[in-house]
């Protein structure tokens, strides 16, 4: 499990607030915003493929190099290789938020952050650190619904 990308460990992740603020094509983004801060927001919630090709058009100037080159290495073109990164990264995403989920569900046998709350109340199982897994729970299960509408929206 990769619970240190974007150097952020389960607790930060999730108290960073849901959903989170995910870059896209994050080493891209770095790039951008430390030449230009400020002039690229890129975030999870974009609401079609179309507003990302707009910003990559937008951006052109500074991403087009490096997509060229990996277009032409792999011989695909520059809007199916922008897409289908933009979908393999939620993807990615929903994979890991549910690898969260279920070490949760299996450390502390319960099957719901509701569960594990009545889990604690009843003494079943130590409130700390079980209490800030609930909210790490809550957020984690926030952002999948958040990514899950996201992939819903680009596909």
């Amino acid at each position: 499990m990769d619970l240190n990308r974007m150097g952020l460990d389960r607790k930060d992740r999730a108290h960073c607030g849901a959903p989170l603020h995910i870059p896209w094509i994050h080493p891209i983004t770095r790039a951008v915003n430390t030449l230009a801060p400020g002039t690229i927001t890129l975030a999870i919630g974009a609401t079609s493929i179309a507003d990302l090709e707009s910003l990559w058009y937008t951006e052109r100037r500074l991403m087009s190099p490096l997509i060229a080159q990996v277009s032409k290495a792999l011989h695909v073109p520059p809007k199916q290789l922008i897409r289908q990164g933009v979908l393999s990264y939620v993807e990615r995403e929903i994979r890991l938020a549910g690898e969260d989920i279920s070490d949760l569900r299996e450390k502390y046998l319960a099957n719901s952050p509701k569960d594990l709350t009545r889990r604690i109340k009843s003494k079943t199982v130590a409130s700390h650190p079980a209490w800030e897994d609930v909210i790490v729970w809550e957020n984690l299960e926030a952002h999948l619904r958040t990514l899950r509408k996201t992939l819903q929206k680009l596909g």
